[in-house]
């Protein structure tokens, strides 16, 4: 498992939990939110070290695992210089509008947090699949 991996697949464990914590705790579910989204993105920063410095215009953070065998599906995901600032864009913006939840005239409960990371699980394995339509 790479880092690329941990980065696509933490919204959702943070998504369950929050689904899970109870809806009279708010403020817990609020700072679960932000903590959550601040340390998914200052993970996500990770990946720029080993692309910048290592291998610049090559994939890394490569993850090819056979999914279903007939047809050949296939989890395959690596992380290119496009798709790692698309990947650190949408992790940033997520804290951001964890933040912008916290305005006193907007409602607030654990729908509204944990749909936060709704964006990031739908297009965190969009940004760094290597075969869409193959």
């Amino acid at each position: 498992m790479t880092l690329l991996d941990v980065v696509i697949f933490l919204p959702l464990i943070a998504f369950l939990i929050i689904l899970v914590l109870p809806k009279e705790s708010k403020d817990v579910i609020r700072t679960f939110s932000l903590v959550a989204s601040t340390a998914i993105f200052l993970i996500s920063l990770g990946l720029l070290g080993p692309f910048w410095f290592n291998s610049p215009g090559k994939f890394v953070f490569e993850t090819d695992i056979p999914w279903i065998d007939s047809p050949a599906i296939h989890y395959h995901v690596a992380i290119d210089g496009i798709s790692l600032f698309l990947v650190i864009l949408t992790t940033l913006l997520t804290p951001i509008c964890v933040l912008v939840s916290w305005l006193p005239a907007r409602p607030q409960s654990s729908c509204t947090y944990s749909t936060a990371f709704l964006p990031a699980m739908g297009t965190f394995p969009s940004f760094p699949s290597t075969q869409i339509g193959t």
